[in-house]
């Protein structure tokens, strides 16, 4: 890696903010009552954060022909959710 510093800013400035936007909010909710977390808030960010990733992200980075449709997109940010608030014991009010 010939920058190893921009790819570290980048990882800051993007994904790594990302995640601790979702881990502040995932601690306030435990907090609140509104959620169990059975880790970290950031571990869990970073777990829900690779739910939504998904193989259709890698295939984006790796196949540069491939579109990925809004409804595979919509169905797999679904059921991602879903599966994210059933392990975190979401308490809807």
């Amino acid at each position: 890696m010939q920058k190893p510093e921009l790819s570290e800013k980048f990882f800051e400035v993007g994904p790594q903010r990302l995640a601790n936007i979702i881990a502040g909010y995932l601690e306030k909710s435990a907090k609140n009552g509104e959620i169990e977390l059975s880790s970290s808030s950031d571990i869990a960010a970073n777990i829900f954060l690779a739910l939504l990733r998904s193989d259709a992200h890698l295939k984006c980075l790796t196949h540069p022909n491939y579109i990925i449709s809004d409804s595979e997109i919509g169905a797999w940010v679904e059921y991602a959710v879903e599966l994210f608030l059933k392990n975190i014991n979401y308490r809807q009010s």
